[in-house]
């Protein structure tokens, strides 16, 4: 008589069912890849430890050099930007003009007055500093559940 185990149906196989009855699947299990930018090596130290201990979060880069990270994010595959305002070389205003379209970009400052400018310029959220880990948590949240709405990037208007 032959033993066998009964092993219930792999995830692989549940995975692919469903995504005949959902083709939006992949969607909802996206992770976000993000990149983090800050002068401040305590504020990026903080974001960095959050970030890789939050459970929508799939990878984490850091760039204390502002200069790095537009080199970087040239040809990286992030689909979230998280900066600083105040940065020398190049600021965070400048990341979001040149990024917002791109991908959704996560503006931080501890002076809350930049928030109305960066959101017009096209950050997705503000968050200001000192930051909690709870509205750090929301912050990741509410941009995970943009990129599932919409998970490619508007371009530009051209007229």
């Amino acid at each position: 008589m032959e033993i066998r185990a009964i092993y219930p149906e792999s995830l692989e196989n549940r995975l692919n069912t469903r995504r005949l009855a959902h083709p939006n699947l992949e969607l909802i299990f996206m992770k976000v890849d993000l990149v983090i930018v800050d002068d401040s090596k305590i504020w990026l130290s903080i974001a960095k430890k959050l970030a890789e201990n939050h459970p929508l979060v799939q990878h984490v880069t850091t760039f204390e050099d502002s200069m790095d990270a537009w080199v970087y994010l040239q040809t990286s595959h992030a689909n979230v930007l998280m900066t600083d305002i105040e940065m020398p070389s190049m600021n965070g205003l400048s990341f979001i003009t040149m990024f917002g379209r791109k991908l959704p970009v996560i503006s931080s400052s501890t002076k809350a007055s930049f928030a109305p400018h960066a959101m017009e310029l096209g950050s997705s959220n503000f968050l200001p500093k000192p930051f909690s880990k709870k509205d750090f948590d929301y912050t990741i949240q509410y941009v995970h559940q943009n990129l599932i709405r919409s998970p490619h990037p508007q371009k530009p208007v051209t007229k």
